[in-house]
């Protein structure tokens, strides 16, 4: 047997007991993701990605709907805002996902002609732009023998278990 399939097979076996790659169970990475865009209806608060541009000065803007996607060509702001350049973002990166509270400015004139301005009240980080991936997945005694038990009937000298 190849090492390829035998791979395969290792990681089908710790997907069937409930572990996922770098030890993140898969729904918990989903809601996470579902968790990084999000907005009130009317704008009053929006969770998302802060992009920091430098373009025309530089300035900063919040993506809350994935960029590309069918929701982001639907929505009427394209799924981000621009925030200009304030004081309360000193400090932050892109990369980072923050919730910010303010609204929809009246006034859409300024020199950051890359879509809808945004008022800025407040903000507040909720995830760092680096998150460290979680340490790998430990099996149980249970599991580490039915993994050697599934290598043993495979045969397979390629495999070495550590204890």
């Amino acid at each position: 047997m190849k090492l390829n399939t035998l791979t395969l097979i290792v990681a089908m076996l710790l997907m069937a007991v409930g572990l996922a790659v770098a030890g993140k169970p898969v729904e918990a990475t989903a809601v996470a993701e579902k968790a990084k865009f999000s907005f009130a209806k009317d704008y009053s608060w929006v969770i998302g990605e802060l992009v920091h541009r430098n373009l025309e000065g530089g300035f900063w803007q919040i993506r809350f709907i994935p960029a590309g996607t069918p929701a982001a060509k639907a929505n009427k702001h394209r799924g981000k805002f621009v925030l200009g350049n304030p004081a309360q973002l000193k400090g932050y990166k892109s990369g980072d996902i923050v919730k910010i509270t303010g609204g929809v400015s009246p006034n859409q004139m300024s020199i950051w002609m890359a879509g809808t301005i945004y008022k800025l009240k407040t903000v507040q980080r909720v995830g760092a732009a680096a998150v460290k991936p979680a340490p790998p997945a430990k099996l149980t005694a249970a599991q580490l023998a039915k993994l050697k038990k599934l290598l043993a009937d495979l045969g397979s000298d390629d495999f070495k278990t550590r204890e």
